[in-house]
């Protein structure tokens, strides 16, 4: 999941190459979120990953 900064663009695959340039191989993430708001985060500032877990839910 990522979330840019106000003003910036860039899809999936233009950060995946960045990524790959970076990483090894396996390391490369195989799908990447970008998001329009920023990263839910707690009161401390700390990113709530559980948020982030129900968007890679399938529907029930």
């Amino acid at each position: 999941m990522v979330s840019l900064k106000p003003g910036m663009l860039a899809d999936e695959d233009e950060l995946r190459g960045f990524v790959a340039e970076r990483l090894a191989a396996f390391k490369v993430p195989v799908r990447i979120i970008v998001l329009a708001d920023l990263l839910p985060r707690n009161a401390n500032g700390k990113i709530l990953k559980s948020n982030l877990r129900k968007l890679f839910e399938p529907a029930a």
